[in-house]
């Protein structure tokens, strides 16, 4: 069984700090002092999100199988000015990262990046990864 909280925890724990290679803000999380360095800083920084989709059930009997779709979104900040090539070559590793991980009963579908463009300071790009996780139920 894989419940909503399984499936935020599995991309918090692959999408750290170490990994996306600068401070990370997550949902409802306070930021760290790094954090908080890097945005006042004019530094580059990251911030993950995960939003749960629709469900469906895909079997019947005793157990059933339920599946959920959802997007995890990997905010990239850039100081603006500095040029996008670095930023979409960060997201092409991150990307590259997450495909290649065991995620349990979360199936990645194939990422793909939105630039969202300059806003005040920055410049920022969203990589998307849509999933499909399953949960079996009584």
């Amino acid at each position: 069984m894989i419940a909503f909280e399984d499936v935020h925890k599995l991309f918090e724990d692959e999408l750290t700090e170490t990994v996306v290679g600068m401070p990370v803000e997550y949902d409802n999380v306070p930021d760290g002092e790094d954090l908080k360095d890097a945005k006042s800083g004019n530094e580059k920084w990251a911030r993950v999100v995960v939003r749960e989709g629709g469900g469906r059930a895909v079997s019947c009997g005793g157990n059933v199988l339920r599946r959920f779709t959802g997007l995890a979104i990997v905010s990239l900040f850039y100081p603006r000015g500095t040029g996008a090539r670095a930023l979409r070559s960060k997201a092409s590793a991150i990307a590259d990262h997450i495909v290649k991980q065991d995620c349990k009963n979360v199936d990645i579908i194939t990422p793909y990046l939105v630039v969202v463009g300059d806003f005040e300071d920055w410049h920022q790009a969203n990589l998307m990864i849509p999933f499909e996780a399953d949960q079996f139920t009584d």
